[in-house]
């Protein structure tokens, strides 16, 4: 997306930081700088029980942009989120909005192949995870205002 001035941009959730949306010919690409994220799964179940001074240690790599040991105290404990980000194409939708009978269907099958993405990852499993259904529901959202602001666009002729 190198050189490509992003379309619009849209809120999710609450961050401070914003989706940018790209619209190239019929395509639109979505910039998740968190993209279905997940606590991450130490080796040995016992770990996630271990105060955070003592996964310091025994995972030195967890903590490489942490370079100052003093905000790591031995009576603190945390959860560790492996954080994706990335682009996600959504090959022909400006078409498939323009030829939509009712977008809320259209917004339905749209949320369904985007959660196929969190299938991808042979080691992810968001089942009973309070976490992964929140992100769903912001990732519903965010969907349903980007084809919103993309409609309007297109019925102000601005595509």
């Amino acid at each position: 997306m190198k050189g490509i001035e992003p379309a619009f941009s849209l809120q999710l959730n609450k961050s401070p930081r914003k989706i940018q949306i790209y619209i190239v010919a019929q395509d639109v690409c979505v910039y998740f700088f968190d993209l279905f994220s997940r606590p991450h799964a130490f080796p040995e179940p016992v770990d996630m029980s271990l105060p955070a001074s003592a996964l310091q240690r025994k995972y030195p790599e967890l903590f490489r942009h942490n370079s100052r040991k003093k905000f790591v105290y031995d009576d603190c404990w945390a959860t560790f989120i492996d954080r994706n980000e990335g682009y996600v194409r959504f090959p022909g939708l400006v078409g498939h909005i323009r030829t939509a009978d009712y977008l809320p269907q259209l917004n339905f099958h749209l949320l369904l192949a985007f959660c196929e993405l969190s299938r991808q990852d042979a080691g992810f499993s968001p089942i009973g995870m309070d976490r992964m259904d929140m992100q769903f529901a912001d990732y519903d959202r965010l969907l349903n205002n980007m084809t919103a602001k993309i409609h309007r666009m297109i019925i102000e002729k601005q595509l």
